[in-house]
């Protein structure tokens, strides 16, 4: 993970496979093509997971409410998946157990309950996780708010969750030490051709200020909602593939929402679905699904964005009373939903596509953070089919025994985002310190982000390494300083400088 001696490998001799960009999509591609002996390379214009894949709402899962537009295909490809991280990352990829209330006449409730066993079908009828029948008195014993009108019980099925940021970053390492040669902060500027066919980019450093060639039997385009933009710097005319829908999020107290597990809420006027997801002593409420046409590099969360969610929770538990002074942080993130013709985003096909453009470059857009490893493999397939199967198992840094010597809700921490590396965070300076109060994330963190993942920024730290900017009341303003000071040290970053990434930070905070 040293970017500056990644950056000159790539330089110094031609990759098989050359990925651009650090999201899920991106991540798995690199770690599938390393794992099978290729020479890969991947460039992140930001940050790993500074896009999409930061911004989702933190689940591992079949993708229940899909069985509703018919997209049996996807709910199966994505049950199976979910099973296997669940394997593979135990510590990442946890059990969550659902609440699904009922509401509304008989035929709606006959359909749930088929599409819940059709959902317990694709997930191989995992033992334990069956999906379970409630009555209204048992439905208002796991949630006592739940709006009681109507209520004809509710149901519990599985699911799982995961923390986006930390998944990407352990699959990024994980390529990493198989030998792919990875870097952020290198935007993609054009493109190297050889007769007519694309055999590499031209890129800028963006830490170190000089443009790079690096060359690449193959490039593959994986970033998302910004494909088009990519495509765009090709040698000949392209047509938009990608409808960008905008996914809005509320963090919430847990205590104003009183849910023990994760909650599944559809809205009576327009039939979306919420989830309300806890985690630690917080809710995150979302997703909303809606066109969007603005500035794809800062999509925001909305009046009208935070005012539909709060009302729909509100119409279900009555007694939160959920108010805008409540919302502790927002975030926005874009799908890159395929044009498909769908008049409604939420209607809009899930499905992944891969396609190649004339002069060679592989584009592959859709998906969802569940099936990356399904979209790196038909990948890794097309661009060199005589590499061998795909052998690649996250194998990621299994769970090991709580850290000593730290707090309970800082051990739990450390174990679930760093498994076998949370005895290396505990080893350094400030383990037992706590970052923010109230927060797991400790002081130590900073150094690992530095030294180990390849953090350059302070927003780095405290919104994808740690995820302070979405749980602090403060959004981390009161620690950017600190933060600051001790990332200077380890970067030779000047006061100036120093200063200019603490107000870079305020100003993220401030426009999330």
């Amino acid at each position: 993970m040293n970017r500056s001696k990644n950056l000159e490998a790539m330089v110094e001799k031609p990759l098989d496979l050359l990925v651009i960009g650090g999201g899920i999509t991106g991540a798995g591609i690199a770690l599938d093509a390393a794992a099978r002996g290729l020479r890969v390379g991947l460039v992140e214009r930001w940050d790993f997971a500074s896009g999409t894949s930061s911004k989702s709402s933190k689940l591992i899962h079949g993708g229940l409410r899909y069985l509703k537009q018919l997209q049996f295909k996807v709910t199966l490809e994505a049950s199976r998946e979910k099973a296997l991280l669940q394997k593979l990352a135990p510590h990442l990829v946890r059990d969550t157990e659902f609440l699904f209330p009922l509401y509304g006449p008989l035929p709606v409730r006959a359909v749930v309950s088929a599409g819940l066993w059709i959902y317990d079908l694709a997930a191989g009828f995992p033992k334990g996780q069956i999906h379970k029948k409630l009555t209204p008195k048992d439905a208002l014993a796991h949630l006592p708010g739940l709006a009681e009108e109507r209520l004809r019980g509710a149901y519990v099925y599985h699911d799982a969750r995961a923390d986006d940021c930390r998944l990407v970053m352990h699959v990024v390492k994980k390529a990493a030490d198989l030998g792919a040669l990875v870097a952020n902060r290198c935007a993609v500027r054009g493109f190297v051709y050889d007769a007519k066919r694309i055999a590499g980019i031209n890129a800028f450093d963006e830490l170190d200020e000089r443009a790079l060639t690096i060359a690449a039997k193959r490039v593959v385009n994986a970033t998302g909602v910004w494909c088009d933009m990519v495509r765009a710097m090709e040698d000949e005319p392209v047509e938009r593939v990608v409808r960008p829908s905008k996914g809005v999020h509320l963090v919430v107290p847990r205590r104003r929402v009183g849910n023990r597990e994760a909650v599944i809420l559809q809205s009576p006027r327009d039939g979306r679905v919420v989830f309300l997801i806890p985690w630690g002593d917080r809710t995150i409420i979302g997703t909303t699904d809606s066109d969007y046409a603005g500035d794809i590099d800062r999509p925001r969360a909305e009046r009208e964005d935070v005012r539909y969610l709060l009302e729909l929770v509100n119409e279900h538990l009555p007694k939160a009373r959920l108010a805008s002074r409540d919302v502790i942080s927002t975030y926005a993130g874009l799908r890159p939903l395929l044009v498909d013709g769908s008049q409604v985003p939420s209607k809009a096909s899930r499905e992944h596509h891969i396609f190649e453009s004339r002069s060679g470059l592989i584009t592959i857009t859709g998906g969802k953070l569940t099936t990356y490893r399904r979209m790196a493999r038909e990948v890794v397939d097309r661009v060199a089919p005589h590499a061998g199967s795909s052998t690649h198992r996250i194998g990621l840094f299994a769970a090991s025994e709580p850290p000593p010597g730290v707090p309970a809700d800082m051990a739990e921490h450390l174990l679930r985002a760093y498994g076998s590396e949370a005895g290396d965070v505990v080893r350094r300076a400030g383990a037992s310190r706590r970052l923010v109060e109230g927060l797991p994330y400790s002081e130590a963190e900073i150094e690992h982000a530095v030294e180990r993942e390849m953090a350059t920024t302070i927003t780095d730290v405290l919104a994808r390494r740690t995820r302070v900017l979405l749980f602090d009341s403060q959004r981390g303003c009161a620690v950017a300083e600190r933060v600051g000071q001790r990332m200077a040290r380890m970067l030779g970053w000047s006061g100036h400088e120093t200063r200019l990434q603490v107000e870079a930070y305020e100003a993220e905070a401030d426009g999330s």
